[in-house]
This record gives structure tokens, C-alpha cells and sequence, in this order.
């Protein structure tokens, strides 16, 4: 965790010293959420033209109760994501982008009275999103994304899967 957390301070550090060398003008950042299945707190900065990096916060907690277990499991994750978003079009108030990312989330999960486990899953996708202006700084977005995940439980049994997720509606507010 310390790795990531280090790497993801330089990247952050390394875009607000190095674009405004490159003589480009000021760049827009955006506070977006979205909450679909996990939630999501980030930031959007547009490095130039059409091209923008999105870091976020992940973060959830979800119950699950089974039909032949009187245990309920409670799993909490927590992470870091960052996504390269390219728009590929504009008409009006709406723009279309595509984006490649990746992400990396601990998952802890608490069965009853069954010591709790630890795993990560670290993910890659690539997404096709519309944004849309409804007022001067608020956008609202939705994302379809093809990815990757693989899930890492502490037993070393390691499961893999190709997800298919939507990000139905999300906000984005741009702070200059």
C-alpha cells in the first residue's frame, strides 16, 4: 500500500509541475463521484486538448447473505484507480471520450464469527463514456467499460474475470 499510495503522490506531483512547463494553457479540474456497485471520489485534470487523467479514491461495503448460511459476510474495499479519458467527439453540450485505466483495491471480508481475510483485486479496462454539460461547471456522465480483474484472497487462490460494467450516472464539478 505504501508503493501505491508513493507512486500515485509522484504522478500527481509530476502533472502539477511539468504541464505548466510545457507553456500549455491553465488546465480545468473537476471534483467527479460516482457510485455504482463501488463508489468513486476523484479528480479530473485535463492535461490538453481532448486528454485527461482521472485518479480516484475506491471505496465500498456490501452484505452478503446466503440462503443455506445463517452467517451474513460483510465485505469492505478500499483503493486507488486512474483513468486516461481522449475525447473522440463533441456536439453541442455533449462530448464523447474513450479511456483506458487501471486500479488497484484491497478487499477485506468478515464472515460471522470466522476470522476475517484480506485479498486485493488489481484491474484494467479500457471504457467508452458521454459527458454532458447541464450547467456551466456541472457535467453528468455515464461510462460503459470492458475490463479485467484479477481478485487475490489471502489462500493464494486466485480468481480472474472479464466484467462487462456500466457507470450508469455520475457528477462532475469543475472548479475552474
Amino acid at each position: 500500500m505504501p508503493r501505491v499510495l508513493t507512486g500515485s503522490a509522484a504522478v500527481v506531483i509530476a502533472l502539477f509541475t511539468v504541464t505548466p512547463l510545457r507553456g500549455q494553457e491553465p488546465s480545468r479540474f473537476g471534483l467527479n463521484l460516482s457510485v455504482a456497485g463501488t463508489s468513486q471520489v476523484g479528480v479530473t485534470y485535463h492535461i490538453g486538448e481532448g486528454v485527461a487523467l482521472r485518479p480516484a479514491v475506491v471505496f465500498g461495503r456490501r452484505k452478503f447473505r446466503s440462503p443455506t448460511n445463517t452467517n451474513a459476510s460483510t465485505s469492505t474495499d478500499y483503493g486507488l484507480a486512474l483513468d486516461a479519458l481522449f475525447t473522440v467527439g463533441r456536439g453541442g453540450t455533449v462530448s464523447t471520450y474513450l479511456g483506458a485505466g487501471g486500479s488497484y483495491v484491497f478487499n477485506h471480508v468478515a464472515q460471522g464469527v470466522t476470522p476475517a481475510e484480506t485479498g486485493h483485486t488489481a484491474g484494467a479496462s479500457g471504457l467508452f463514456g458521454v459527458r454532458a454539460r447541464i450547467a456551466e461547471r456541472i457535467h453528468l456522465y455515464g461510462e460503459l467499460s470492458l475490463g479485467y480483474l484479477g481478485q487475490r484472497p489471502p489462500s493464494n487462490l486466485g480468481v480472474d474475470q472479464v466484467v462487462l460494467r456500466t457507470t450508469p450516472l455520475a457528477v462532475l464539478i469543475y472548479l475552474k
